[in-house]
């Protein structure tokens, strides 16, 4: 006759096994994709300070707006690079997860620098509205050559800046500062190990599902 102690402790060790498999899968992909993320978001921080020096606004407000405005644009420019750097080093159903998980991560902590005190709707609608920005900033930069993205952003710096005095030479140094800024985040190895996850693109896809479900409800 079967032990129903010696039964429930081997359920309880077969449910411990799943958990800390689960665990150790979610973390594997989890850890590359926060490492991006973060290269992302503080590298944007670190071009956005470099830029509002030349700002010369008219009251806080529009200087507020357009640090905003600088800030989500270096976002859109990094994510553009990181993506166009992952079609080199990873096959394209693993670059598709990349960029989900990427828009599960970035936008929202995007938004949530300028606007942690609004209501969890109000910041769903602002996180909508920056990934809209983020596809159409994607088409911008995605229809150029690699030499040709200084000038794009060149130029969207300037649609920022539009009523101050613009000075083209320095803005140009920040182009190539930005290159140069997302060239030191070294994000190939992490992107690597992303593609070298052993792991279903379905599972995958629903620990990412996860994260947009945890999201919306917290």
């Amino acid at each position: 006759m079967e032990n129903p102690l010696q039964s429930n402790r081997d359920y309880e060790a077969d449910a411990r096994s799943i958990l800390r498999d689960a665990k150790l899968r979610t973390e594997s992909i989890l850890l590359p994709v926060g490492t991006i993320g973060v290269s992302i978001l503080q590298g944007s921080t670190n071009m956005r300070d470099a830029t509002k020096k030349l700002m010369k606004s008219s009251g806080q407000d529009d200087r507020l707006e357009k640090e905003i405005n600088l800030f989500f644009e270096f976002i859109y420019f990094f994510m553009h690079w990181t993506l166009r750097l992952a079609i080199q080093l990873i096959d394209h159903s693993k670059l598709m997860l990349l960029q989900d998980f990427l828009l599960e991560i970035v936008p929202p902590a995007a938004i949530d620098t300028y606007f942690s005190h609004l209501s969890n709707d109000a910041k769903n609608d602002l996180i909508a509205e920056f990934v809209e920005k983020l596809d159409m900033s994607e088409v911008e930069y995605g229809s150029c050559s690699p030499d040709g993205l200084a000038l794009v952003l060149i130029k969207k710096l300037m649609g920022i800046l539009v009523n101050e005095h613009i000075n083209v030479p320095k803005l140009f140094s920040i182009s190539i500062l930005a290159i140069r800024e997302f060239g030191e985040m070294q994000l190939g190895k992490s992107i690597d190990e992303f593609g070298q996850i052993k792991m279903s693109e379905q599972d995958m896809r629903r620990i990412c599902e996860h994260l947009n479900e945890f999201r919306m409800s917290s």
